[in-house]
């Protein structure tokens, strides 16, 4: 019964809406069913349990197929990364690949202030019409002078959305849609949405979206949404957003911004944004704001901002009490520069990470755990490339660096473990952060034994006890 009772179910729900299509039909067919009130409560009941359950276990199948989707991707951008690196801007070609890289043209930074003004209104969620377009079909016949907010809610990376006119107001994105803007439309990308803007379009990037940026388009990132922008595009990121930036691209960064510039890129890095500057780009660097600089990048550090001058050729200008940090090539002198316990053969380096439910969570993944005595390798595999200042492996550093890291947890342990030498590499462009093939963790380091900024966060949790 209770089969036949959800088929009836599926035959009359409309599943966007949740509304039966034809409720008098329904009722009759379900009028057919010999059984008693009770039996029908009670066969409703079990129906809603049954769904409730499949719904946690669909659930539970998504969160790790996107971890899988995600560790992926992050794998893709590496690929991409460091073919990029290898190129500097040269075309390649082969029987199977080919990279060919775009003009560049004139970029303007002040569209972007009038495009926050228009967004102010998606934002707060303005009242107006709008129209949900679930297919391209729905979207192309609609007129550019639909006077309301256009919805798309379809489309996949590889069969994206595609916007091909600008709308009196910007259309949003919504439920992880995939679109491509192109024809200096406006798009609102929302609920982790994917937007390529092409032809000078427009987008504001909420809830973690995605977005590349090409041909002079303008992007405000939001929320922890990455932006990749390309062609002079110009993007204001905030709010821990990501934005990598190439071919004169502008950037400014706010919020715990993080921003890769490439290809004279211009960028101003504000409110503690963390910039790594490439191929003659331009940073200015305000607040707390930390760079590298390599390739003869153009520097000025203001605000106690942080400068790795990586290429040892860069133009820095330095303000206030803006400082450069020394990167130690390898691991001898990254130990003699560091003053660190070490053999012939070994190394003791140190570890921030969370201490809550009796056990040592990592920062960046709180299932992976560290226990005193063990040997902890890295789930995802080992990032053997010195291009790269944060990929996969066990990630360490000196007392200073790991304390400073975690320096604002309220559940921070340092942990000091022990590395084979030979297992440890070093990045070309890094801070003092190293990463590890393998470690064995020996001891919770007391807080008092990590310089002064360890003391004063120690008494503070006295006091706060």
């Amino acid at each position: 019964m209770n089969n036949a009772i959800y088929k009836l179910y599926d035959e009359f729900v409309d599943p966007e809406t949740g509304e039966l299509t034809d409720p008098e039909a329904f009722a009759a067919r379900y009028a057919e069913f010999s059984i008693s009130r009770e039996e029908i409560i009670e066969n409703t009941l079990l129906l809603y349990k049954n769904c409730v359950s499949d719904a946690a276990a669909i659930a539970e199948e998504i969160k790790v197929l996107k971890e899988r989707k995600d560790a992926i991707e992050r794998k893709a951008e590496r690929f991409k990364t460091d073919a990029a690196d290898a190129l500097g801007g040269e075309k390649f070609q082969t029987a199977k690949v080919a990279v060919a890289w775009r003009p560049s043209k004139k970029a303007s930074v002040q569209q972007l202030e009038s495009l926050k003004e228009i967004y102010r209104k998606v934002k707060r969620g303005t009242t107006m019409k709008e129209i949900i377009c679930t297919s391209q079909a729905e979207l192309d016949a609609l007129s550019a002078d639909y006077n309301g907010r256009v919805i798309i809610k379809f489309g996949t990376p590889l069969n994206r959305a595609l916007i091909k006119r600008r709308f009196i107001y910007p259309v949003v994105a919504r439920g992880n849609s995939s679109v491509v803007a192109r024809e200096n439309s406006s798009v609102v990308a929302r609920g982790n949405s994917s937007v390529v803007a092409w032809d000078n379009s427009s987008v504001v990037a909420w809830d973690n979206s995605s977005v590349e940026a090409w041909d002079n388009s303008s992007v405000v990132a939001w929320d922890n949404s990455s932006v990749v922008a390309w062609d002079n595009s110009s993007v204001e990121a905030r709010d821990n957003s990501s934005v990598e930036a190439w071919d004169n691209s502008s950037v400014v960064a706010w919020d715990n911004s993080s921003v890769v510039a490439r290809g004279n890129s211009s960028v101003v890095a504000r409110g503690n944004s963390s910039v790594e500057a490439r191929g003659n780009s331009s940073v200015e660097a305000r607040e707390n704001s930390s760079v590298v600089a390599r390739e003869n990048s153009s520097v000025v550090a203001r605000g106690n901002s942080q400068i790795v001058d990586a290429a040892r050729n860069n133009n820095l200008e330095f303000n206030g009490n803006a400082r450069i940090v020394y990167n130690p090539p390898n691991i001898d002198e990254y130990i003699d520069f560091y003053g660190l316990d070490a053999t012939d053969t070994t190394v003791k380096m140190y570890k921030a990470v969370h201490f809550y439910y009796g056990a040592y969570h990592a920062d960046y993944d709180c299932k992976f755990i560290y226990t005193i005595g063990d040997i902890v390798t890295p789930d995802n595999g080992f990032t053997n490339s010195v291009l790269s200042s944060c990929g996969a492996g066990i990630h360490l550093a000196h007392k200073a660096w790991a304390i400073s890291y975690g320096a604002n947890w309220s559940d921070l342990a340092i942990l000091e473990c022990e590395c084979e030498k030979s297992d440890v590499l070093v990045p070309l462009y890094g801070d003092g952060k190293v990463r590890a093939r393998k470690a064995k963790v020996l001891r919770e380091v007391p807080l008092e034994e990590c310089g002064l900024y360890g003391k004063i966060i120690a008494k503070r949790r006295a006091n706060d006890e």
